[in-house]
């Protein structure tokens, strides 16, 4: 890691390097295409500009030196982060976090072997299957969107969904926008910790919700004042990107939402020679086309059914002790007014002093005697 740390001993950075060099590394299993040879240095990290290498580098370069530590799931960093999050049982906290869960944890494999043993090995009569399939359908899958009409408004139509095609589509506002920054920190669930994940997703399935809908309300407010009701690229707008990243997203596939395919070349039908793909229409997305997305899914009745499932589910479990206490209270107020009204000598509870004389009175008529005062009364005079 040594040639990503701050050279420059004028930064600010320079005050969080550490005490100890890094050894240099081998870079002789680099394909060179990724890191040309001529990069193979100190990435200097200054605020000023004379500070900046001469010529300019860009943004591409440092992803480049960064790609072998946090690509995706399988690279050192980022399995790093997914053992300590595994063994730390960290809940998810914020918006990106909570989608990311979400996701992963209905895709692993636990989820899909394991899930509904857990619920039904809970108390209750709830049946498992039926949160399961809530999870499910929460997110959704490729399949759910195989056709035309791409009706169903999961978490899937913002994840991973390229959006229908041809002119006949009916719901042409899925699309591949947003992607949660930590999707590959929950790559990692066991077993072992199946009541930590079950809590998470009846505790914070709630929370989830509300974050969304407040980042549907916000989103709102920031498109409707960056650009005209909506109309600009999503890709393009100075606002989106900025906006859902302080959330914890990015847009997950900028080349498909601005229709333009892996050569650089516009997937719109139409003259002046452009690119055409299997006869289909490619629809550039916009923040409006989003927003109303971003709408149907916050508004339709999929985290609407998660909810219903686990306050059915957590009932289900309280039903008996709900039971107890009602059937114990009952007993004490009913104890309660029985005294008031009958002598106690009918349920045989004697005085031991006073065995003659004790409770021939009504508690109910010493205390509404008038001559009777509160400090004369006590248990043997009853």
């Amino acid at each position: 890691m040594r040639f990503l740390c701050d050279s420059n001993p004028q930064s600010p950075s320079s005050l969080f390097r550490l005490p100890f060099s890094f050894a240099r590394l081998d870079f002789s299993q680099t394909p060179p295409a990724i890191l040309p040879s001529s990069d193979k240095d100190f990435l200097t990290m200054g605020f000023s500009k004379e500070n900046l290498p001469s010529p300019g580098r860009k943004g591409e370069k440092l992803y480049h030196a960064i790609y072998g530590f946090c690509k995706d799931g399988f690279y050192p960093l980022t399995r790093l982060v997914q053992f300590i999050l595994c063994v730390s049982r960290h809940p998810p906290e914020t918006l990106g976090e909570f989608f990311a869960f979400f996701k992963k944890f209905v895709s692993s494999n636990v989820f899909k072997n394991n899930f509904v043993e857990w619920i039904n090995g809970e108390p209750g009569t709830y049946s498992g299957s039926d949160l399961k399939t809530a999870l499910e359908q929460l997110y959704g899958s490729k399949t759910s969107h195989s056709s035309s009409s791409h009706t169903p408004a999961n978490l899937f139509s913002l994840n991973d969904c390229e959006g229908p095609k041809g002119s006949g589509s009916s719901h042409p506002t899925c699309g591949k926008y947003l992607h949660p920054l930590t999707e590959n920190a929950y790559n990692i669930f066991i077993d072992k910790f199946a009541e930590t994940y079950l809590s998470w997703v009846c505790y914070r399935a709630k929370d989830f919700y509300s974050e969304f809908k407040a980042f549907y309300e916000e989103a709102e407010k920031k498109f409707s004042d960056c650009c005209s009701s909506g109309s600009c690229k999503i890709v393009e707008c100075p606002c989106a990107l900025p906006f859902i990243y302080s959330l914890g997203f990015t847009l997950n596939s900028p080349k498909t939402l601005n229709c333009v395919d892996n050569e650089g070349k516009s997937k719109h039908v139409g003259g002046g020679g452009k690119h055409v793909e299997n006869d289909s229409k490619c629809t550039t997305k916009s923040c409006s086309q989003f927003l109303t997305q971003l709408g149907h899914v916050v508004n339709g009745d999929l985290f609407k059914n998660l909810l219903e499932e686990i306050d059915n589910f957590l009932w289900s479990i309280r039903f008996p002790f709900f039971l107890f206490v009602l059937a114990f209270w009952a007993f004490v107020i009913s104890y309660f007014l029985y005294v008031q009204l009958y002598k106690l000598d009918l349920l045989h509870i004697d005085s031991h002093l006073h065995l003659s004389r004790s409770f021939k009175i009504l508690p109910s008529t010493l205390f509404s005697d008038a001559s009777s005062k509160l400090k004369d009364l006590s248990y043997f005079t009853l």
